[in-house]
């Protein structure tokens, strides 16, 4: 369960980094990368 339980970790560490990247790269260079 252990190992398994690390796995989903690094999956949803991975999908959050994604998701943060695609947000930088699609919202403009503004007060809403700031506040974001």
């Amino acid at each position: 369960y252990i190992t398994e339980r690390g796995a989903n970790q690094v999956v949803m560490g991975e999908r959050e980094i994604a998701r943060t990247m695609l947000e930088l790269l699609e919202t403009p260079p503004a007060g809403e990368v700031v506040t974001g």
